[in-house]
């Protein structure tokens, strides 16, 4: 096999890939509903919570409430973005269009992992978007410089990557190949 097969290869796969990508984020940002949904319910959160006990002392937090509830939110928000992520493939197994991705070029490991990444940056979106509201709104900055930022945006996508690759997986795990005659193989 020649370099330039394997480059054409390589970039042929990264395609896929990436079509698949965007077409998961953007039908996040179609659905207006979903994604405001998304991006105003963490905020919600922090507000309804995090504003409402601002004087009450909790035992071995050092900070204020809020500052405290704010950074756990971030955990949250990963672990519903992660948990919703396999939502995705069920609706496209039910409108048949993970049947013709199957039929596609595409790795099946492509497939998921552009389940995973779009999930990804969903997640990160909504971290930054909480993280600047919590500033806004009062959160003590004292200790953030911007290598906690990077190392806390890294720490997300990371959490993020295993928990959306464990749901995929356990959903396409299920999904097993349908002979001509219907049956499960």
């Amino acid at each position: 096999m020649k370099t330039g097969d394997r480059m054409g290869r390589r970039q042929s796969v990264l395609q896929g890939f990436g079509a698949l990508v965007s077409r998961q984020i953007k039908d996040w940002y179609k659905s207006t509903t979903l994604f405001a949904l998304s991006l105003v319910q963490p905020v919600i959160w922090i507000v309804l919570y995090g504003l409402s006990f601002p004087k009450i002392p909790f035992p071995g937090v050092s900070t204020n409430y809020f500052s405290f509830l704010s950074v756990g939110m971030l955990g949250f928000v990963v672990l519903f973005a992660s948990i919703f992520s396999g939502m995705a493939i069920v609706f496209d197994r039910q409108s048949g269009f993970l049947k013709k991705m199957l039929a596609t070029s595409v790795s099946r490991n492509n497939i998921i992992m552009s389940y995973v990444m779009s999930t990804v940056l969903k997640a990160l979106v909504q971290v930054a978007i909480l993280i600047a509201v919590a500033i806004l709104l009062g959160m003590q900055t004292s200790n953030i410089t911007t290598v906690s930022l990077i190392v806390t945006f890294f720490a997300e996508a990371l959490l993020a990557i295993g928990l959306s690759r464990f749901r995929a997986t356990v959903l396409c795990g299920r999904l097993r190949p349908i002979d001509l005659k219907g049956r499960r193989t």
